[in-house]
């Protein structure tokens, strides 16, 4: 039986501003085992990185604030409970992650060496000689060519691709247990979006960690993933194994997330129009009463607008919050 590396329970994440508080992430569970891929999917705004800046405990306090009824446990240990400087420890070398944009993630003024040497240096006790010669190795093992010159590039002289994987050699190198990677093919064309996802699969295989991958590209997860978990306004609205997901989904969500990708089968069909959720995701500040997808479901009941609905167990390893999941014969989008 596999190890769980990574338990949340009843994560909440809040920000009080001027316009009053508002959950960005609201009491959300799952569980993330040894070698295993996670997908984490949803619409901007769903509370896809907020949940990973939790877990990294990097949420800016204030105006954030994880509320002290989460648990947040890596390898049995609740994170939430530790010190700053404990924390610092554990950043790296138990848990790491590639942020969504590396432009502004990576220093401007200090080369891609010092960069990966701080980290080395903090985490490894390497001195600058052995820090230097670890930095060489990891830009190589993530596909950088010629390490030993761009080392000491500083990030505006590598492209996009290669300041991803700049950014990928500094999450591991400390051999982390967890990855999250938050958006990592953002912004890069889809030749190098297909290596910088490959690049992630051999690393994961090699080192043996478990891996978050925060994304709103379905066709990626359909690719790299295990299980996916369905993020929709700081909820999580379902949790199935990857397959299940795409053959049967059972909140009218996620089977309008799906019948949203194109399909080299629909050109030249009489359906003209890409299919998009009808609607907007609601402001977060002004939540409906019920359901929160009510207003934008193509099934939506009375029962719905005045019911809230928590996330359950279907029975077959799978959770729904939905009053109404979709079944075998039910209506599609």
């Amino acid at each position: 039986m596999s190890k769980r590396v990574l338990e949340v329970e009843n994560l909440t994440t809040e920000f009080h501003v001027e316009a009053g508080i508002a959950r960005a992430v609201d009491g959300i569970s799952f569980h993330l085992e040894e070698g295993e891929t996670l997908g984490i999917v949803g619409e901007s705004g769903s509370g896809k990185s907020v949940t990973s800046l939790s877990l990294m405990r990097l949420v800016p306090c204030p105006p954030g604030v994880i509320l002290p009824s989460s648990k947040i446990r890596i390898n049995g240990q609740d994170i939430l409970k530790k010190s700053a400087r404990e924390m610092q420890k554990i950043r790296g070398s138990e848990i790491a992650m590639i942020f969504q944009d590396p432009m502004t993630a990576l220093n401007p003024v200090f080369t891609i060496g010092s960069q990966l040497g701080e980290v080395l240096k903090r985490h490894q006790n390497l001195d600058n000689n052995a820090s230097r010669k670890r930095g060489i190795e990891l830009l190589d093992l993530v596909g950088i060519p010629d390490p030993t010159q761009r080392i000491d590039n500083y990030p505006h002289q590598l492209s996009g691709g290669m300041r991803q994987r700049a950014m990928i050699a500094m999450a591991l190198s400390c051999n982390p247990k967890i990855l999250i990677a938050d958006e990592p093919t953002t912004a890069l064309d889809v030749t190098i979006q297909a290596q910088i996802l490959e690049l992630i699969s051999k690393l994961q295989k090699e080192i043996g960690m478990a891996t978050i991958l925060i994304t709103h590209d379905l066709a990626v997860v359909a690719e790299v993933c295990d299980r996916v978990a369905v993020m929709y306004c700081g909820r999580i609205v379902e949790e199935s194994n990857v397959f299940d997901l795409f053959e049967k989904p059972q909140h009218p969500y996620t089977r309008g997330l799906i019948s949203s990708i194109p399909r080299i089968e629909d050109a030249g069909a009489d359906r003209s129009e890409l299919y998009a959720i009808p609607g907007m995701v609601p402001d977060i500040h002004a939540l409906p009463d019920g359901c929160r997808f009510a207003d934008r479901c193509f099934q939506v009941e009375d029962k719905c607008r005045t019911e809230d609905t928590q996330l359950a167990d279907t029975g077959d390893g799978r959770r729904v919050s939905c009053l109404f999941p979709l079944g075998q014969g039910a209506q599609t989008a």
